[in-house]
């Protein structure tokens, strides 16, 4: 997945696997159009999110360690800077989604957890360096897709739940920090 912003791309396309420990690096493109190797995550994972912040750094969160979903989330405060643990999420999980709101806060949804698949949400706040819980989804959901409206709310489709895969549709209420179902 690459984000364009400020006239950088950030690359989080290469995941090799050693003896099932995954090992992954960052590619950053400077304003000259080279390529530039980013400072290692401290925790190395996989399944997880890269979110793109209001102030351009890079928030990191949950995935899978090649033994264990992760709770851990970092932020990149510099592109030459190292990568700094912040605020761990309230639930381990892996592919679930990470959207920045218009606010500057990021809405963490569904993923799965151990071998559940998570409804539960949370909202982290990059001042405060906290993560707060939210109302769960009706139906926990993984691999799905979320999407930020003109409106602020964000649409979550599709993805996978424990009964199998679905077209069910939410849209969240960044205000009232509620779902809705959009179907």
């Amino acid at each position: 997945m690459s984000v364009k912003k400020l006239g950088l791309l950030l690359s989080f396309a290469a995941i090799a696997f050693i003896f099932a420990s995954p090992y992954l690096f960052f590619t950053l493109q400077d304003d000259r159009g080279f390529w530039q190797i980013v400072p290692d995550l401290q925790q190395a994972r996989y399944i997880h999110t890269a979110t793109l912040l209001s102030d351009s750094t890079v928030f990191v969160a949950g995935g899978d360690s090649g033994d264990v979903q992760l709770a851990s989330s970092e932020i990149m405060m510099q592109p030459q800077s190292a990568w700094q643990q912040t605020a761990p999420m309230l639930h381990p999980r892996r592919g679930h989604t990470a959207t920045l709101l218009r606010d500057g806060r990021v809405l963490i949804a569904g993923g799965k957890g151990g071998n559940q698949v998570l409804g539960e949400c949370e909202i982290f706040d990059p001042v405060a360096k906290r993560n707060k819980a939210i109302v769960s989804l009706a139906e926990g959901r993984v691999s799905h897709r979320a999407t930020l409206l003109s409106d602020g709310s964000v649409l979550l489709t599709g993805g996978k739940t424990s009964s199998g895969v679905t077209a069910s549709v939410e849209r969240f209420d960044p205000v009232s920090e509620t779902w809705q179902s959009a179907s």
